[in-house]
């Protein structure tokens, strides 16, 4: 199945804010129940607590959340982590200004968390800057240059290690969203992004080969249930005292 660049409506800058609101309404769901936040949260985790060194508390592992959209992924993560004792600080990155309003808005009472509006393909941070940077169910809205570019700065700004979420290109998940969509009467522009996500995403041989054209050859890719898969790379199990995460 051939990858389609077409255009989604939630990356328009134009749309009602209360559509925009509905739609990542829609996306939260789909994340909740479909795999969205359990592969990032599981992979993120296991690479913190491979890094840990004991349960004392120091400071915070530091984590930027490229994309980040209403912020649900960051925001379920510190539901866990703070159950955990396990301390994390986020800096969630978006281009959109109204997606950007809807995640300040609903991410009230989690001060670990700050907004900055950027490009992920420019990152405004300077080189190992965090411990962990994050992208979910964000890669596909970018065409192979422009991933690479993301990748690289991923690369660049993270010390220990990242974490890529994505869709799976394949026509019977395009089916399934198709039906998902209508069946639940999603948000119109969900109804039209979710198929089309699936269209422009690539496929778990496609990401292997962007991570190595971005010098991340080292970087694993796995397949996940619900037409999802991950990109993970390690950049060495350095321990640090006083992180809690263990």
């Amino acid at each position: 199945m051939t990858r389609v660049d077409a255009g989604e409506l939630l990356d328009e800058r134009d749309q009602p804010l209360e559509d925009v609101e509905a739609s990542l309404r829609d996306v939260q769901r789909v994340n909740r129940f479909l795999s969205g936040i359990s592969v990032t949260r599981g992979h993120l985790l296991r690479l913190i607590r491979r890094s840990s060194a004991g349960p004392s508390v120091g400071s915070p592992f530091t984590v930027l959340d490229l994309a980040t959209g209403s912020g649900d992924i960051p925001r379920a993560i510190l539901n866990r982590t703070r159950k955990e004792g396990c301390r994390l600080r986020y800096v969630c990155l978006d281009l959109h200004p109204s997606i950007l309003e809807v995640a300040r808005r609903q991410s009230e009472g989690y001060p670990e968390m700050e907004f900055v509006r950027g490009d992920a393909r420019a990152v405004p941070f300077a080189e190992r800057s965090f411990d962990y940077v994050t992208c979910s169910l964000a890669l596909h809205h970018f065409g192979p240059e422009d991933a690479v570019r993301i990748l690289k700065e991923m690369d660049r700004v993270s010390r220990r290690g990242l974490v890529v979420n994505d869709l799976r290109r394949s026509r019977v998940a395009w089916a399934l969203i198709w039906l998902l969509t209508r069946v639940f009467r999603a948000n119109r522009l969900t109804r039209h992004d979710g198929p089309v996500s699936t269209l422009r995403a690539y496929t778990p041989g496609e990401l292997k080969a962007l991570a190595e054209r971005a010098g991340l050859a080292d970087a694993k890719v796995r397949r996940h249930a619900f037409y999802r898969m991950a990109l993970t790379l390690e950049k060495g199990a350095v321990e640090r005292e006083g992180r809690g995460c263990g």
